[in-house]
């Protein structure tokens, strides 16, 4: 049988005040990680809009199946024409220590791309730009897939929006 415990009504309103705050806290945090992947997914579509438009779907759809699905996901649904470039190209790809970083590595690849202006992609040089996309891709879904797990208390409605 349990132990009784006998409160006080002020125990018992500073314990619902400690829920309470806990509560509140909880829920800013809770929305700061959500911003963030939000922020992250912008960032993503971002990066899909300097593909090529015949790309863009699937590059789309690669991104979103790495979101939902994990990394090891992202890699399996790559195209087996692009696999070992990918693989040559996150290896080198360093995780950004900033959003700064991850802005500037976002602008290189955008000007990357604006210089190639849209060649054929059957050239060296046009697919190493969607594997320079792959692998930023790659990245933010490591990022958004890290930040899920460091708010899983939030429950999944915010995660899913």
């Amino acid at each position: 049988m349990g132990k009784t415990i006998r409160l006080t009504e002020s125990d018992l309103t500073r314990i619902i005040r400690r829920v309470i705050v806990e509560k509140q806290e909880n829920s800013e945090q809770c929305q700061k990680l959500a911003q963030k992947i939000k922020s992250h997914k912008a960032k993503g579509d971002r990066l899909i809009s300097f593909a090529p438009k015949k790309l863009r779907n699937m590059l789309s759809s690669l991104f979103n199946t790495g979101i939902e699905k994990g990394p090891d996901a992202f890699k399996n649904a790559i195209p087996q024409e692009m696999k070992s470039e990918f693989q040559k190209k996150i290896a080198t790809l360093k995780k950004p220590k900033s959003e700064t970083e991850l802005d500037a590595m976002i602008s290189d690849v955008e000007n990357e791309v604006n210089n190639i202006q849209e060649q054929i992609f059957t050239t060296g040089t046009g697919l190493m730009s969607v594997i320079m996309i792959l692998g930023l891709l790659f990245m933010l879904v490591v990022l958004i897939r890290g930040l899920r797990s460091q708010g899983e208390y939030c429950g999944q409605s915010i995660w899913w929006g």
